[in-house]
């Protein structure tokens, strides 16, 4: 999840991230996706890009996430029309971002602009090769939080 931030429009995308350390995520994105130009307008600004990956939830916003939107389309608003029901967002501890309230876990941080960029990682794309992949952003985590209750903790009850 990002903010541009010249307009406030949120983006949600899926971009693979690779853990460099326990404070630190590097990003595989690229030129052409909408998350890597929203980061450049900070990066042009000098500011700091906040970020906040979302993990588990309703499953219509990671498919609209995923899905080929046009630009500048919030994501959730495509999630929230897809279930005929608004979705439920929460303000993030660390970042001025929102994100859904049922996400299972949220990882918060930010892009520095003047921190250089990992030299190399290695991910797995979407059809399970691994490749090696230079100079992408690194993301420093600020907090991780989850859940307090699951629906499965709630059965087990």
């Amino acid at each position: 999840y990002l903010k541009d931030p010249d307009t406030g429009a949120r983006h949600v995308g899926h971009y693979a991230l690779s853990v460099i350390d326990d404070k630190s995520l590097a990003i595989a994105w690229c030129e052409q996706q909408e998350g890597w130009q929203i980061a450049r307008g900070y990066r042009e600004a000098k500011q700091q890009t906040p970020l906040a990956v979302v993990l588990g939830g309703d499953p219509l916003i990671g498919y609209a996430a995923g899905a080929p939107i046009p630009a500048g389309t919030d994501g959730l608003m495509v999630a929230g029309l897809l279930r005929s029901d608004g979705v439920d967002l929460v303000r993030g501890r660390t970042v001025e971002l929102e994100v859904p309230a049922d996400a299972e876990i949220v990882i918060e941080g930010y892009l520095d602009a003047d921190e250089p960029a990992a030299t190399s990682c290695a991910m797995a794309t979407s059809f399970g090769h691994i490749r090696e992949l230079g100079d992408l952003p690194v993301m420093r985590v600020t907090a991780v939080t989850r859940r307090a209750r699951t629906a499965f903790a709630r059965d087990a009850d």
